[in-house]
């Protein structure tokens, strides 16, 4: 889930993310960049989602201009998970490698 709560961010081994409205239930955004299965997704605030998956990349998008990710960060292996932390733009990965990106405002 988006961190506003009415959201839903997934991929489901599908390429294009799916952001979906839980209310309504429809598919409100497609989310296009990974070229493989995604993997894993996680949201970052109200505005961003990070994901990753088997094309090795993590790609950070912000969902008020879905057609490309604001930031693309490749890997040398699979990236099979991912989690951010609430005080900053900070993820870590599981793909054998650590990778951490921190942005402030």
């Amino acid at each position: 889930f988006i961190s506003n709560g009415h959201l839903l961010c997934g991929g489901g081994g599908h390429y294009p993310l799916k952001l979906i409205d839980c209310e309504h239930q429809v598919v409100v955004q497609y989310l296009t960049g990974h070229d493989q299965q995604v993997l894993s997704v996680c949201s970052v605030n109200e505005q961003m989602v990070a994901s990753c998956g088997e094309d090795s990349t993590v790609r950070l998008w912000d969902i008020r201009t879905p057609f490309s990710p604001v930031y693309v960060h490749s890997h040398h292996h699979t990236v099979t998970s991912i989690s951010s932390h609430k005080d900053c733009l900070s993820f870590a990965t599981i793909s054998g490698e650590c990778f951490t990106l921190c942005l402030t405002t």
